[in-house]
C-alpha cells in the first residue's frame, strides 16, 4: 500500500514538472519549496538541453500587423515597378516625340526651301535686265538701252506676280497675325523662356505647335502611357487644330491613314506679299 502511494505521488510530481507548474517541495528543515521548471519543451514531448540548439524567437507581433507590413512591401515593391516602367515609356516616348519633331522640321525646311527657289528663280530675269541698265548706263549706252533695262526689270516683277503656292500655317513677325491669339501666346512664351530666339522664327512657332498637339495626345491616354495607347490617340487626332495652323486646317489623322492633312489654302504672291484665299481646299 505504501509504494503505490508513493508511486502515485512521484508520477504527480513528474506531471507537475511536465507541465511547468510550481513544484513543491520540502528542505532538510521541513518547510516547503516551490520549484518552477523553466526549461522549454519540444512539439513532440521531450525538453531541449541549453545547448542542443536553438529556437526561433517567436513573433510578439499580431497577426494583422505583420499582414500589414507584407502588403506595405509588396505595394512598395509594386510602385518601385511601375516607376522603372514610367521612366522607359518617358525615355521612349521623349526618343519618339525627337524624331517626329524632326521629320515635321525637315518637311517644313524643304516646303519653304522649295518655295524659296521657285520665287528666286522668277526674280532671276529681273536681275538679269537690271544688271544690263547697269551696264549700259555706266558704258554711257543710249538712253533707250538703259531704258529698255528698266523696262526688263518691271516687267520680271510682273512676271513673278502671280506665283501660286499652298499654305496651312501662320507665321510670325509679320504684322497680319500679330494680334491673332495662338501667336500672341507664343510670343509671350518665347519672351519668358526662350529670349534669345527671334520674334521672326517661324520654325520655333512650328515646334511650339507640336508641343501642344503632343500635349494633347498626352492628355487623350491618361494614366495609361503604354506605346499601344499613345499610338491609338496620335492616329485618331482628326479634327484637332494645331495654334500653328490657319484657321479652317486640323489635323486628319486616322488609324488607316496618316496623311496629317487635307485642308490647305491656296496663296499667290502680290509683288509684295501673299495674298491667302478665303476659303480652304479639301481634298
Amino acid at each position: 500500500m505504501v509504494s503505490f502511494r508513493r508511486r502515485k505521488k512521484s508520477l504527480a510530481m513528474e506531471e507537475k514538472k511536465v507541465s511547468g507548474e510550481p513544484q513543491i517541495g520540502k528542505n532538510p528543515d521541513g518547510e516547503e519549496i516551490k520549484v518552477t521548471d523553466r526549461r522549454r519543451i519540444s512539439l513532440d514531448g521531450e525538453r531541449q538541453a541549453g545547448g542542443e540548439g536553438e529556437a526561433e524567437e517567436p513573433s510578439l507581433k499580431p497577426a494583422f500587423v505583420q499582414e500589414l507590413e507584407a502588403r506595405a512591401r509588396a505595394a512598395e515593391q509594386k510602385v518601385q515597378e511601375i516607376q522603372s516602367r514610367f521612366e522607359q515609356l518617358k525615355s521612349q516616348l521623349q526618343r519618339e516625340t525627337d524624331e517626329t519633331r524632326q521629320r515635321l522640321n525637315k518637311a517644313a525646311d524643304e516646303r519653304a526651301r522649295r518655295e524659296k527657289v521657285d520665287f528666286i528663280s522668277s526674280l532671276l530675269p529681273v536681275a538679269d535686265n537690271l544688271n544690263r541698265a547697269i551696264a549700259a548706263a555706266e558704258s554711257g549706252g543710249s538712253l533707250d538701252v538703259l531704258l529698255n533695262g528698266v523696262k526688263g526689270t518691271a516687267a520680271g516683277f510682273e512676271n513673278a506676280t502671280g506665283i501660286v503656292a499652298i499654305r496651312y500655317a501662320k507665321e510670325v513677325g509679320v504684322p497680319r497675325w500679330e494680334k491673332d491669339p495662338d501667336v500672341v501666346a507664343f510670343e509671350e512664351l518665347r519672351k519668358k523662356f526662350l529670349p534669345t530666339v527671334d520674334p521672326d522664327n517661324t520654325i520655333a512657332f512650328a515646334g511650339y505647335g507640336q508641343v501642344a498637339s503632343m500635349a494633347e495626345i498626352l492628355r487623350r491616354c491618361g494614366d495609361d502611357l503604354t506605346r499601344a495607347n499613345v499610338l491609338k490617340h496620335a492616329t485618331t487626332l482628326a479634327g484637332f487644330h494645331s495654334p500653328y495652323f490657319l484657321d479652317g486646317v486640323n489635323f486628319s489623322y486616322t488609324p488607316d491613314d496618316y496623311t496629317p492633312m487635307k485642308t490647305l489654302f491656296i496663296s499667290q504672291f502680290n509683288g509684295k506679299d501673299w495674298d491667302i484665299s478665303d476659303k480652304p481646299v479639301t481634298e
